[in-house]
């Protein structure tokens, strides 16, 4: 975020209490479809949209961030609501009776430390600059101990005005005719979501958010309940988690080592960590994790992802590193794998060696339709790839008046069997334009057509239309 300060403010001093807001660009799951495939949760330019197969829009509801849906059909659905927090009041209403102790441990320390170092900022950012929850304390402390910081140096009236937290509620709403109805809060978080992914029973979701220190490699793993009751199951995963079919246990992978590898050629740093399996059980309104079990040893980043097929085998993205090597040796782009819980020990590559064409530099966001036997993978240099896992044969979509755009509008995703959702480029357009639409892709005729042509530019803008 860029800041108009005084002279002599550190750009690394704001950094630490840069605004961390959702965008297009870091969360491109803009596109959810029902699992009966009859409505599409659509994260418009103008807020969340329930759309049908054909296109058909409902009212925009302004505010949400994230969604998914409950299995079952198309009649619920959980949105992750985003409120913009600037007051100590609001930071107490969503902030937990534990976290806050801390919000006021780190308004003490950076306190002590402004008037210790006196306006030498510098000193200052080496102190406090890593402390978890900074923040809402610096929300405090403007309107606690404003005189006391500005006291300190004349930075700190640069700190104040730059920093707003974002606040996380999560509502459900029964959906019916693409409207939205009878919303129900069930918890709350000041924590930047990345991720929900709801239980097979509908009963828990798992919440993925970045952690509270500027280490941004891997993200916190929780497992919430739908009456709110959470519990945190790991510090340091990947984004993308998965649930068993039948919701007892979830899968994940999880950071063995805080060593980074420093020669990964991945675009995010990567870790040594584990394709894990935990089971969970609530007593008397605690949640537990009962148990957790470390399948397979994988090479991930942040985006890294677990899906678990109809077969119950498990699909994940890792790169196929072989260690002890020298940096040209491990210097290896992701592809898939799948392991078979309870069947079999060993691992296998799902995209042979041999397919050098299959992948690309998205591969992290593989979506599978719901039989498994089809596997889409973004990229920004090769557009989507569709690759038949029994056949081993591989198509790119294109045609149809449409063509791949190097801007990812949003992950593909897979309504039903055959259609593939997925933002495309008109050829009308201009060379230079980033227009694009919503498209539903036809494995079957390879047949393309278009759902979001008569949306209205307010739905549009920031989304398909850019600008």
């Amino acid at each position: 975020m860029k800041v108009a300060t005084k002279s002599g403010v550190k750009a690394a001093v704001l950094a630490a209490f840069s605004v961390l807001l959702l965008t297009a660009c870091e969360d491109p799951r803009r596109v959810s479809w029902s699992s009966d495939g009859s409505a599409a949760a659509v994260l418009a330019g103008d807020g969340l949209r329930i759309a049908d197969s054909e296109g058909n829009i409902g009212e925009a509801k302004p505010g949400v961030e994230l969604v998914d849906w409950f299995a079952g059909g198309s009649d619920r659905l959980l949105a992750v609501e985003y409120e913009k927090v600037t007051t100590w009041d609001q930071v107490r209403a969503l902030e937990s009776a534990n976290d806050l102790k801390k919000v006021m441990n780190t308004a003490n320390t950076m306190l002590a430390a402004a008037r210790q170092n006196k306006g030498d900022w510098k000193s200052f950012e080496k102190v406090v600059g890593d402390l978890s929850f900074n923040r809402e304390a610096v929300i405090y402390l403007r309107e606690n101990k404003d005189k006391e910081m500005a006291a300190t140096g004349e930075n700190w009236n640069a700190v104040k005005t730059t920093v707003d937290v974002g606040g996380h509620r999560f509502c459900t709403y029964d959906v019916a005719e693409k409207s939205l109805s009878n919303r129900k809060e069930i918890f709350r978080t000041l924590r930047d979501v990345k991720e929900v992914r709801i239980s097979p029973t509908g009963s828990a979701f798992l919440l993925v958010t970045r952690p509270e220190s500027s280490f941004d490699t891997a993200y916190t793993l929780s497992l919430v309940t739908m009456d709110g009751t959470s519990s945190v199951v790991s510090t340091a995963c990947s984004t993308f988690p998965d649930w068993s079919a039948d919701g007892n246990e979830f899968y994940y992978i999880d950071a063995d080592l805080p060593t980074l590898i420093p020669d990964a050629d991945l675009k995010q740093t990567s870790l040594i960590g584990s394709l894990t399996a935990a089971k969970y059980e609530v007593n008397e309104g605690v949640v537990q994790i009962s148990e957790k079990r470390k399948f397979a040893s994988v090479y991930f980043n942040k985006n890294s992802r677990v899906r678990r097929l109809a077969d119950q085998s498990l699909v994940f993205s890792s790169a196929p590193v072989e260690l002890p090597g020298t940096g040209p040796q491990i210097v290896r782009r992701p592809t898939l794998f799948q392991f078979r819980p309870g069947k079999s020990a060993m691992v296998s590559r799902m995209i042979p060696v041999d397919e050098p064409e299959v992948g690309g530099d998205l591969m992290e966001f593989f979506e599978f339709n719901p039989s498994g036997n089809l596997v889409s993978i973004p990229s920004t240099k090769e557009g989507t790839t569709v690759y038949d896992v029994q056949t081993g044969s591989s198509r790119r979509v294109d045609g149809g008046g449409f063509h791949w755009s190097k801007r990812l509008t949003f992950i593909p995703t897979w309504r039903g069997e055959s259609e593939l959702c997925l933002g495309m480029k008109p050829e009308k357009a201009s060379a230079e334009s980033e227009l694009n639409e919503i498209t539903l892709w036809n494995s079957s005729d390879e047949h393309i057509r278009p759902i979001s042509e008569k949306w209205p530019a307010s739905a549009r803008k920031k989304f398909l239309d850019p600008n």
